[in-house]
């Protein structure tokens, strides 16, 4: 019997990752109702130690953003990556 546990939606950013002329705000979301998203932006990969996504993510210079969701009893997401250069 191979059971497996549904795995957590990825988080998405409302805006891809690339190059921008000026600050932007970064929302992540993901599919999964009730899951909780950490991420990192120093190139760490996140775990449930991470920090807890609560607000838009400012990025005021070139920033990686990786991230997860993690909810009780499902097995956690895979890392999804975010790269924001600024051209300021």
């Amino acid at each position: 019997l191979d059971y497996t546990l549904p795995e957590v939606s990825a988080p998405a950013a409302d805006i891809s990752g690339g190059y921008y002329l000026n600050t932007q705000k970064v929302r992540l979301t993901t599919e999964t109702e009730g899951a909780q998203i950490y991420y990192t932006t120093d190139g760490s990969v996140p775990d449930d130690t991470s920090t807890v996504y609560s607000a838009p993510i400012a990025i005021t210079a070139a920033t990686t953003i990786k991230a997860i969701a993690v909810k009780t009893g499902l097995v956690s997401s895979g890392v999804a990556t975010f790269v924001y250069n600024l051209s300021v």
